[in-house]
């Protein structure tokens, strides 16, 4: 993706977020947005050095501003999940594998598992005995994790790995499994 265009949707994006801002699907953060917006920008670092990125930056930071106050940030697998990726984005250290079926495994586990354990996050608020049960996509989930952790970089399995456990604890068929609201 060209930086430009990089800048202008993560401004559509904010621009959408304060538009919006009154209503529920204003105020949620679409976690896997976030991530893959996340993921974008690392990698247009990591492919452009000595780029400047600092219009995409700002609007990042802007993007979570006005998502930070949302209860799923008080959330300790939430906030350390996008906080490490967003840490590891914006300092220029998101490292893009050589491989672009590599890369695209990383980039969709890194949303896939923001954007699942999020919606898990999300109906519990509404119907806290609710158990996750999509069976094709959590298979999916777990197996591009396998891939994804024994690739040649597996630079976020660590707290993937915890989200992955996080969205098992809620899930219907699991040995795992917790039920009520504690997410």
């Amino acid at each position: 993706m060209e930086l430009s265009n990089f800048i202008g949707k993560l401004n559509g994006i904010n621009s959408w977020i304060v538009g919006n801002k009154d209503k529920d699907e204003g105020r949620d953060p679409n976690l896997f947005q976030m991530v893959e917006c996340l993921v974008d920008y690392g990698t247009i670092a990591f492919e452009n050095p000595g780029l400047d990125m600092g219009e995409a930056k700002a609007a990042i930071e802007k993007m979570f501003e006005l998502r930070k106050d949302h209860p799923a940030f008080k959330d300790e697998l939430i906030s350390e999940y996008y906080g490490f990726i967003k840490e590891v984005a914006l300092a220029g250290k998101y490292v893009v594998p050589v491989d672009e079926e590599d890369a695209a495994i990383k980039k969709f586990i890194l949303t896939k598992a923001a954007g699942v354990y999020f919606y898990i996050w999300q109906t519990k608020q509404r119907e806290p005995n609710y158990q996750y049960d999509n069976v094709g996509e959590f298979r999916q989930l777990k197996d591009s994790f396998a891939l994804y952790d024994i690739s040649a970089i597996p630079q976020f399995s660590k707290i993937i790995g915890n989200m992955i456990d996080g969205i098992d604890k809620n899930y219907k068929y699991s040995e795992n499994k917790q039920t009520g609201k504690q997410i």
